[in-house]
């Protein structure tokens, strides 16, 4: 099954998230905006893999630019209110390795992260 911040099953992604803050004290996340390197993985489509974690895709959502930004950014729990929020992301492993809220997360979430298969 594919998965983006736009249309996945968005009930399976809730529940593996809200398992995942039972095991971290999601307070001491780091999650800045400023650790955001623009690299757009997390706008690119997943497909859910049988082990619990996803396979990133390279077709991105249809608001992510060419320049890996977000065309509706500041409006995007508008227009895109399945667009899921970096802590989420995070919790949800939808997030690839070379991630800087993974790097900088990692001490916290390397017991049960899943990293992304890459196609």
């Amino acid at each position: 099954m594919k998965i983006s911040f736009l249309a996945y099953d968005l009930a399976r992604f809730e529940k593996i998230v809200q398992h995942r803050t039972e095991l971290v004290d999601t307070n001491n996340l780091d999650l800045s905006e400023d650790l955001c390197t623009k690299c757009g993985q997390c706008c690119r489509i997943k497909e859910w893999l049988p082990n619990g974690g996803c396979k990133i895709l390279s077709q991105g959502c249809q608001y992510l630019l060419e320049n890996n930004l977000c065309a509706v950014y500041s409006q995007r729990r508008v227009i895109a209110p399945n667009c899921v929020d970096i802590k989420s992301a995070l919790l949800g492993c939808i997030l690839p390795l070379n991630c800087s809220y993974v790097q900088k997360n990692w001490d916290q979430i390397c017991a049960w992260y899943i990293v992304p298969a890459k196609v």
